[in-house]
């Protein structure tokens, strides 16, 4: 096994290790974005502070965060956006800098959704479509075929 290979194999092994226990990993995902993004005006705006659980456990955090922030449309935030793509760099939305605006494929109400990017946002998409490319490159005859077509999804 070259070094490529090795490489390849430990991130399916690492991404198998996490299916194992998808609720756990999920919440310790969250709770880590939510610890990173303490502060940010929206989360403050409902109300939301990732130190203010009593444990910081990732269980207590998700559930506080359950609690404070509701499921908003895109619409919610507009002004938000707005502010963003008028080029206020501050902690609105992300306590990293909003680096790009991407209008989504799909729409609601006819319209396309504004999608916020960061480096750390692109850096795990970029990650998510390698492992996706391992995967294929594994399990499908891809030297078959040359192309492939891939779709990225964003709620």
């Amino acid at each position: 096994m070259d070094a490529s290979e090795d490489v390849d194999h430990q991130k399916l092994v690492e991404f198998e290790k996490m299916t194992e226990h998808p609720a756990e990993v999920q919440a310790q995902v969250l709770a880590d974005i939510l610890h990173l993004n303490a502060g940010v005006g929206y989360l403050a705006r409902c109300g939301f502070n990732s130190s203010s659980s009593s444990s910081n456990s990732s269980y207590d955090v998700v559930a506080s965060f359950k609690a404070h922030v509701p499921v908003v449309s895109n619409a919610a935030i507009k002004d938000d956006l707005q502010r963003i793509a008028d080029g206020d760099r501050g902690p609105i939305l992300t306590a990293q800098p909003v680096i790009s605006l991407t209008l989504s494929s799909g729409t609601t109400a006819g319209r396309p959704k504004t999608v916020p990017s960061t480096h750390k946002s692109r850096q795990i998409i970029h990650s998510a479509f390698q492992l996706a490319s391992i995967f294929r490159e594994r399990f499908f005859l891809t030297n078959a075929v040359p192309t492939v077509l891939s779709f990225a999804y964003a709620l």
